[in-house]
Protein backbone atom coordinates (compact mmCIF):
# COMPACT_ATOMS: atom_id res chain seq x y z
CA UNK A 1 0.00 0.00 0.00
CA UNK A 2 0.93 3.44 -0.68
CA UNK A 3 -0.39 6.48 0.40
CA UNK A 4 0.67 10.20 -0.94
CA UNK A 5 -0.77 13.08 0.18
CA UNK A 6 0.11 16.68 -1.77
CA UNK A 7 -0.04 20.05 -0.31
CA UNK A 8 -0.60 22.80 -2.54
CA UNK A 9 -1.18 26.83 -1.95
CA UNK A 10 -4.20 27.81 -3.57
CA UNK A 11 -7.28 25.79 -4.67
CA UNK A 12 -9.63 25.35 -7.82
CA UNK A 13 -8.09 24.56 -11.20
CA UNK A 14 -5.65 27.23 -10.83
CA UNK A 15 -4.23 25.30 -7.69
CA UNK A 16 -0.40 26.38 -6.97
CA UNK A 17 2.48 24.67 -6.43
CA UNK A 18 2.83 21.74 -4.15
CA UNK A 19 4.68 23.18 -1.40
CA UNK A 20 4.72 19.80 0.83
CA UNK A 21 4.41 16.24 0.04
CA UNK A 22 3.97 12.46 2.19
CA UNK A 23 4.21 9.07 0.88
CA UNK A 24 3.22 6.14 3.34
CA UNK A 25 3.98 2.65 2.53
CA UNK A 26 3.50 -0.33 3.79
CA UNK A 27 3.15 -3.89 3.15
CA UNK A 28 0.25 -5.43 0.51
CA UNK A 29 -1.35 -8.11 2.62
CA UNK A 30 -1.08 -6.71 6.27
CA UNK A 31 -1.05 -8.46 9.35
CA UNK A 32 -2.93 -7.52 12.35
CA UNK A 33 0.10 -5.26 12.78
CA UNK A 34 2.24 -3.62 10.53
CA UNK A 35 5.35 -1.36 10.28
CA UNK A 36 4.82 1.51 7.52
CA UNK A 37 7.40 4.08 6.79
CA UNK A 38 6.72 7.35 6.19
CA UNK A 39 8.72 10.16 4.32
CA UNK A 40 8.00 13.97 4.15
CA UNK A 41 9.28 17.19 1.73
CA UNK A 42 8.57 20.73 2.85
CA UNK A 43 9.52 23.43 0.08
CA UNK A 44 10.68 26.66 1.51
CA UNK A 45 7.75 28.25 1.10
CA UNK A 46 6.16 26.17 3.68
CA UNK A 47 7.90 26.19 6.23
CA UNK A 48 9.71 29.22 6.25
CA UNK A 49 13.20 29.98 5.24
CA UNK A 50 16.64 28.22 5.49
CA UNK A 51 15.84 26.34 2.75
CA UNK A 52 14.03 22.78 1.75
CA UNK A 53 13.71 20.45 4.24
CA UNK A 54 13.12 16.50 4.42
CA UNK A 55 12.09 13.78 7.08
CA UNK A 56 11.45 9.76 7.60
CA UNK A 57 10.56 7.51 10.15
CA UNK A 58 8.80 3.79 10.58
CA UNK A 59 6.22 3.46 13.38
CA UNK A 60 3.55 0.36 13.99
CA UNK A 61 -0.15 0.42 12.96
CA UNK A 62 -2.89 -1.91 13.82
CA UNK A 63 -4.59 -2.06 10.95
CA UNK A 64 -8.33 -2.62 13.26
CA UNK A 65 -7.91 1.08 13.99
CA UNK A 66 -8.12 2.18 10.31
CA UNK A 67 -6.99 4.26 7.62
CA UNK A 68 -7.24 7.22 9.01
CA UNK A 69 -5.99 6.29 12.15
CA UNK A 70 -2.81 5.52 10.14
CA UNK A 71 -2.39 8.87 8.20
CA UNK A 72 -2.91 10.74 11.92
CA UNK A 73 -0.25 8.20 13.59
CA UNK A 74 2.05 9.15 10.33
CA UNK A 75 1.69 12.91 10.72
CA UNK A 76 2.08 12.61 14.34
CA UNK A 77 5.60 10.75 14.03
CA UNK A 78 6.81 12.91 10.96
CA UNK A 79 5.56 16.18 13.94
CA UNK A 80 8.55 14.58 16.01
CA UNK A 81 11.35 13.89 13.45
CA UNK A 82 14.01 15.50 12.89
CA UNK A 83 14.13 16.98 9.52
CA UNK A 84 17.14 17.72 7.76
CA UNK A 85 17.60 21.25 5.59
CA UNK A 86 19.24 21.69 2.24
CA UNK A 87 19.95 24.82 0.89
CA UNK A 88 20.25 23.58 -2.95
CA UNK A 89 16.86 21.64 -4.78
CA UNK A 90 17.21 22.22 -8.58
CA UNK A 91 14.73 19.82 -9.05
CA UNK A 92 11.94 20.91 -6.27
CA UNK A 93 8.44 18.53 -5.39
Amino acid sequence: MILSVEVRLGEGPERGPVVAFVRIFGPDQPGQRSYYGVGAVERNDACGGGGDRSAGCVFGHDHRDGLWALLERACAKLKKADFVRYRCCPDRI
